[in-house]
């Protein structure tokens, strides 16, 4: 093997320690993994109370999205699916709104249900048929909604932010709306044989 020019070597030698020199320096935070300046300082004004709303709100507006999702694979009831539709939609919007408020707060939501509606979640989806649709109806469509409107109305009274609050008041007629929805789901559901 014939031998690289010194000059030729000496090129790559620098090539190899710019490189690693360029390397080893810390990389600039991107702007878009910051926390705004004003997200920090709204964080600190986001109080525990607000900060169990977001958590509790998000959880539960995820397991109406994820259940009925099941429901429009599951149900053989075409009553059951257009409810189903009507929930994905609204709570997928609730869901980014409120993602969108606490974002701004510094506060992270979650983005799955809780471990205890997942177990909800697994029971669901290991029911068939007229079953399915009488668990679903009942557990998801009005339990769960009965748990929203509750955790709403407290809201809609307590929440010290403003916008949150804003949105808990805003929010909280649709899901009233739901859980109207919901009780005669469960009655139609319930007589189906």
């Amino acid at each position: 093997m014939k031998p690289f020019p010194l000059h030729f070597t000496a090129l790559l030698a620098s090539m190899a320690m710019a490189a690693g020199t360029a390397l080893a320096q810390p990389k600039p935070a991107s702007p878009a993994a910051e926390t705004p300046p004003e997200a920090k300082q709204n964080q600190s004004a986001v109080n525990d109370e607000d900060k169990n709303f977001i958590k509790r709100a998000a959880e539960a507006g995820h397991l109406e999205v994820e259940a009925s999702k099941l429901a429009e694979e599951k149900s053989e009831s075409e009553e059951v699916k257009s409810f189903a539709q009507s929930m994905i939609k609204d709570h997928t919007d609730a869901n980014l709104e409120l993602e969108t408020i606490s974002k701004k707060k510094g506060v992270a939501p979650p983005l799955f249900p809780s471990d205890m509606q997942k177990e909800k979640l697994q029971a669901l989806s290991e029911v068939e048929g007229a079953e399915f649709d009488r668990l679903y109806a009942k557990e998801i469509g009005v339990a769960a909604h009965k748990e929203a409107v509750s955790l709403f109305e407290g809201g809609s009274a307590s929440l010290q932010d403003a916008e949150l609050k804003a949105f808990a008041v805003k929010t909280l007629p649709r899901l009233k709306k739901h859980l109207g929805m919901a009780e005669d789901l469960e009655r139609k559901v319930s007589s189906a044989k």
